[in-house]
């Protein structure tokens, strides 16, 4: 190539404003959940935090967000079956502590099928709905960097179709790395002692690779998790969703309406990596709701919910979790 033809090949454009606009559109991900998709279309670069104490549905939500993705993608099997295409979409989620229930996400997906399909007790779109779902499960920080770490292989395998990624708990460790790193420091410091340090583990690579060999503190596995989940969103195209346990309290402000803060847990890198948050606190006390529950089945436990965004709040909403996990708002 020619020198002079160097800078013309620099100006040249990725794509044409048409190609955009299809892109924009087709890598924005709808959850399903009305009370999420008002507020915002997740795209690639998105990761939602969704926050609150043990008790607010934050594993329910991310159980219908994936139940809703596996049988949209049914349905575009479907569709193909009768001469339509569309884009099969995958879900990958990360559960961190165990509280993932698949027999659940199953009554779901079987929820949302076509009458049909009940009715005459085909298991073909069933079993298409649960090709799309991949669970990891992790039990230590380690693991879980092991499988944030193998997610770019295992996302190419799937060919780009990945429009999702979950991660229940990502504070499941936070005290256990603590406790661990007072223990082999002698101080509530979070830095560990070059002889504490782990040998280095071969396939980990960037942050991940220097949380490993400098030893796994608190800190440097949330800046190792925050960095490559900002570099897998980014590169495979597809938002990430977390769930967090967090104490939530409603704080009265004598300049402003009232509003939800949490007791934030992550280190400062988690925090610059999160865009959008959703605070999530009963409306009664944990011990009233489950009273309330065990006295009247059905009825709901009551939620407030607040979402913040690029340093904007809304105001307080309200939600209902019934007895069987369905959530309204």
């Amino acid at each position: 190539m020619a020198a002079e033809d160097l800078p013309l090949k620099w100006v040249t454009p990725d794509e044409t404003a048409a190609e955009f606009l299809a892109r924009q559109f087709r890598e924005s991900v709808s959850t399903g959940l009305p009370f999420l998709d008002k507020h915002v279309k997740l795209r690639p670069g998105h990761l939602l935090e969704i926050i609150g104490p043990a008790g607010t549905a934050k594993t329910e939500i991310l159980t219908e967000i994936a139940a809703n993705i596996m049988t949209k993608a049914a349905a575009a099997t479907a569709a193909a079956a009768g001469g339509q295409t569309e884009e099969q979409e995958h879900v990958v989620v990360i559960d961190c502590d165990g509280k993932f229930d698949t027999l659940k996400l199953l009554q779901l997906v079987t929820g949302r099928l076509p009458p049909s399909a009940v009715a005459t007790q085909s298991l073909q779109q069933l079993g298409t709905a649960l090709e799309r779902f991949h669970l990891f499960r992790c039990f230590s920080s380690m693991e879980l960097l092991l499988a944030i770490n193998s997610l770019p292989s295992y996302l190419a395998q799937l060919q780009g179709r990945c429009r999702l990624l979950l991660v229940d708990n990502i504070s499941a460790y936070v005290w256990h790395d603590r406790a661990a790193a007072a223990s082999s420091s002698g101080s509530h410091n979070l830095t560990s002692s070059a002889a504490a340090a782990p040998p280095y583990t071969p396939g980990f690579q960037g942050p991940v690779a220097a949380a490993a060999a400098a030893g796994l503190s608190a800190q440097r596995v949330q800046a190792a998790a925050a960095a490559l989940l900002t570099e897998l969103s980014q590169v495979w195209r597809l938002p990430v969703v977390v769930s967090k346990q967090a104490g939530v309290s409603l704080e009265e402000r004598h300049d402003g309406p009232p509003r939800l803060v949490q007791r934030e847990l992550m280190t400062l890198p988690w925090q610059n990596a999160v865009t959008h948050r959703l605070l999530l606190a009963p409306v009664m006390m944990p011990g009233q709701a489950l009273q309330q529950l065990a006295a009247k089945g059905p009825a709901a436990t009551e939620l407030m919910m607040q979402w913040q965004a690029q340093g904007n709040t809304a105001p307080i909403e309200r939600c209902a979790v019934t007895a069987n996990a369905t959530i309204s708002c």
